[in-house]
């Protein structure tokens, strides 16, 4: 996993973090923004959160090696990484604002490969066999 996300610095919540807290919530008119410490949260924790806020389709960044169905954005030519990697589903190689419209218009038509409900099937039958 890469680095810290980006957050704008000069806000209260920022700044809450920064003094300690757990967890810090902004909800605005159309959206909402938590930012806290990962220290103790899992994967599975984070999943947990999910289902509270009814999520229809998940996306995962990083965790490659988990067998979650993929959507691959690949940088330069390299393509070493395809071959250590299951349940790849669609391949980006050119990272431009139009091809990654093109990509999620088919995950789209592709939906219940990403749809919550099978992600939680998948990693659950993944913890029974742990």
């Amino acid at each position: 996993m890469g680095g810290e996300p980006d957050q704008k610095k000069n806000t209260d919540s920022f700044q809450h973090i920064q003094s300690g807290a757990s967890l810090s919530t902004v909800k605005g008119e159309q959206q909402f923004i938590m930012t806290g410490s990962n220290r103790h949260l899992s994967l599975a924790k984070l999943f947990a959160v999910y289902e509270l806020l009814a999520i229809d389709v998940i996306l995962v960044e990083g965790y490659k090696m988990l067998p979650l169905p993929k959507v691959v954005l690949l940088r330069g030519n390299d393509e070493r990484l395809l071959n250590k990697l299951e349940n790849i589903k669609f391949i980006d190689r050119s990272h431009t604002n139009k091809s990654y419209l093109e990509l999620f218009q088919k995950v789209e038509t592709r939906y219940e490969e990403f749809a919550w409900s099978n992600i939680k099937n998948m990693l659950h039958l993944l913890n029974q066999e742990s």
